[in-house]
């Protein structure tokens, strides 16, 4: 028995309707996928951003504990922090002025010098005394820091011992491109180990007075 075509034509559009919805379904599915794809992709790239984020904050504060530890160090072995060259220090100049005194009366006066002839003798020489100290301390307030003078020089540790008479005593040999490489004692024993003070590069303060 013929089929009509009233039914094949329904079953030929039903079949072209099933493969555009089939066609939109492939469509939305593989946008799905991209975005589920991206979505991984952003979450991934921000968790690597927060795991380097934090552990760029600990390599800050590690520095931080480093930088005190050998501020530390460089205090107890005796090292100084240097000023910057720009940096002035002022320094406070005693003032010249003298106080004024309320002058005794003259009877007062008389009365002194007539009990203590004397006086006037201890007195000029009390005053000469005195005036040696505050001329001396005025000198030594006049000058100022001048950090130029130091003479830091970069070098090279060429040998390092243990001191013979100090168990807490490196005996090192640095050179700092003289003709011989100069002779440093330094107390780094409990900080940095025997090996890694060989062929360590360093900073030298080359015109200290010797201890």
């Amino acid at each position: 028995m013929p089929i009509p075509d009233r039914i094949l034509n329904a079953l030929r559009l039903n079949a072209k309707q099933a493969d555009e919805t089939i066609a939109l379904l492939k469509r939305q599915l593989s946008l799905l996928e991209k975005e589920a794809s991206g979505d991984r992709i952003q979450s991934f790239f921000e968790k690597e951003k927060e795991e380097l984020r934090q552990e760029n904050e600990q390599l800050r504060q590690k520095a931080k504990r480093l930088k005190k530890d050998l501020e530390k160090v460089e205090l107890r072995n005796g090292l100084r922090v240097v000023p910057l060259p720009h940096v002035k220090q002022e320094t406070v100049k005693p003032s010249n002025e003298v106080p004024v005194l309320p002058q005794p009366s003259e009877e007062h006066t008389a009365e002194k010098k007539e009990k203590q002839p004397g006086s006037a003798k201890k007195t000029a020489k009390k005053e000469k005394a005195s005036s040696k100290p505050k001329a001396s301390a005025e000198g030594a307030a006049g000058g100022e820091v001048d950090a130029s003078r130091l003479d830091l020089r970069v070098g090279k540790i060429v040998k390092v011992e243990k001191h013979p008479d100090a168990d807490t005593l490196y005996l090192e040999e640095i050179d700092i491109g003289e003709e011989k490489p100069r002779t440093v004692i330094s107390g780094l024993v409990k900080h940095i180990p025997l090996e890694k003070m060989q062929d360590r590069m360093v900073m030298t303060l080359c015109n200290l007075k010797p201890v």
